[in-house]
């Protein structure tokens, strides 16, 4: 199963949000709580954090671009695998 990864509502407004630098790559098994990058606002950085446990399964956004609140950024996979 997949599970988004979205950029939360920091109740900022029109602020504009970018994107970081990834902290993962496609393929990297993250935690639940682990930061996968860095959401930089006007004088703010938050810690984009993973959902739930599970392996990077793609990353839809740059470092670098303009992201908005609700918006998927990657696709975690989840749940045992089958192979």
């Amino acid at each position: 199963m997949r599970v988004p990864i979205v950029v939360p509502d920091f109740q900022l407004g029109a602020e504009p949000v970018r994107l970081g630098e990834w902290s993962v790559e496609v393929g990297d098994e993250v935690n639940e709580g682990e930061c996968l990058a860095e959401l930089i606002c006007p004088g703010l950085a938050v810690d984009l954090l993973s959902p739930t446990t599970g392996i990077i399964a793609e990353l839809l956004r740059q470092p670098e671009q303009l992201v908005a609140t609700g918006e998927i950024l990657g696709w975690l996979e989840v749940g045992p695998s089958e192979k």
